[in-house]
């Protein structure tokens, strides 16, 4: 394999990575706002217990998506450092 051929390569793994990056956080951002949307929601009837716990649990989720959001960028700012090209389009 000639060293052309093993540069088009790894960009290509570096591309594919990023996607899944990308996909993922798409993911994230749509459970997100349901999970908005059913917080708000509960934040308005608010009155029994159970609604109080199911708030929490909400709450738990959420935190959880932020930690998977934060890792997922540490995965992603040292692919953009590597494809430049990449990086002007993001």
């Amino acid at each position: 394999m000639g060293r052309k051929s093993r540069v088009e390569a790894k960009k290509r793994a570096i591309k594919e990575e990023y996607k899944k990056i990308i996909d993922e956080i798409n993911n994230i951002n749509f459970r997100t706002q349901q999970l908005s949307e059913k917080e708000r929601a509960l934040k308005q009837k608010y009155n029994s217990e159970r609604d109080v716990r199911k708030r929490g649990d909400i709450e738990r989720e959420i935190e959880d998506i932020q930690r998977r959001i934060a890792e997922l960028g540490k995965r992603l700012y040292p692919l953009l450092e590597k494809v430049p090209e990449i990086k002007r389009r993001w």
